[in-house]
Order: C-alpha cells, then structure tokens, then sequence
C-alpha cells in the first residue's frame, strides 16, 4: 500500500517537473 504523503509528494513532483521548462522558456 502506498503512503498518501508519499503519493501527494510524488504528484507534485511530477506538476512541478513539467512546470519549470516552461518558466525557462519565458525567461
């Protein structure tokens, strides 16, 4: 069974990978 915690840091995690190249992108 997976820890929530984990999974919710692991979901961010990703959000965040896909998010800066686009922040290097625009700068």
């Amino acid at each position: 069974m997976i820890n929530p915690t984990l999974s919710f840091i692991v979901h961010n995690l990703s959000s965040v990978m896909q998010f800066v190249p686009l922040l290097r992108l625009n700068n």
